[in-house]
């Protein structure tokens, strides 16, 4: 199923109503998986900043996880592989030009919108 391009220069709020009809739209599909699923979030900045540069970055150990449990993260779903293939912090300088600060907000409004409701889709088992 083909899914509409956003419109450049949404700002999040925006943004989660263009992602609200894409789920609509997709339905089941949006967040696919098999029953098994990986949650994850963080570290914080101020976790990184103690535990230093060497640090796993979550996403990486819940991709090692999933794989290893055959299991799906959010990223895994379409409404995930979508949010990637956007790539949020950069399409959000239309809406808040060179402040990255407002961009990586917005990019985690849209993300926390997202894994909000991928937690409507219903499993059997989470990790």
């Amino acid at each position: 199923m083909m899914v509409p391009a956003p419109k450049s220069g949404m700002n999040a709020a925006q943004f989660c109503k263009y992602l609200q009809r894409v789920i609509d739209k997709l339905g089941p599909d949006a967040f696919a998986h098999n029953g098994r699923v990986i949650l994850y979030s963080g570290p914080s900045e101020t976790v990184k900043a103690i535990l230093g540069p060497s640090t796993i970055p979550n996403w990486k150990r819940s991709e090692e996880q999933a794989t290893r449990e055959g299991a799906v993260r959010i990223d895994d779903t379409n409404i995930g592989k979508l949010l990637n293939a956007i790539g949020l912090k950069n399409y959000f300088r239309g809406a808040y030009g060179l402040d990255q600060i407002l961009r990586k907000q917005a990019a985690d409004i849209v993300w926390g919108y997202a894994s909000r409701a991928f937690m409507k889709a219903g499993f059997r088992h989470v990790t």
